[in-house]
């Protein structure tokens, strides 16, 4: 993405739409295996992501999380 990684994106849309749920999933923004990172999530999270993935994730993965978030969207 040019001009700004996934989080800068997520804390933009956060701003402008706050109840859209964002789901973060890693990538090479750290250089690296995200896995290792303990904090990613908290990171997303402070960024305004509902979920965060770490890749490689299963499509089942996706699917749940996407359901869960717009489960709590929905109220």
């Amino acid at each position: 993405m040019p001009g700004m990684n996934g989080l800068e994106v997520a804390t933009a849309i956060r701003k402008i739409r706050p109840s859209t749920p964002i789901i973060a999933a890693s990538g090479f923004i750290f250089g690296g295996d995200c896995r290792k990172m303990p904090n990613f999530r908290e990171i997303a999270a402070e960024a305004g992501a509902s979920a965060a993935l770490y890749k490689p994730f299963r499509a089942q993965q996706l699917l749940d999380i996407v359901l869960q978030a717009i489960s709590v969207a929905a109220g």
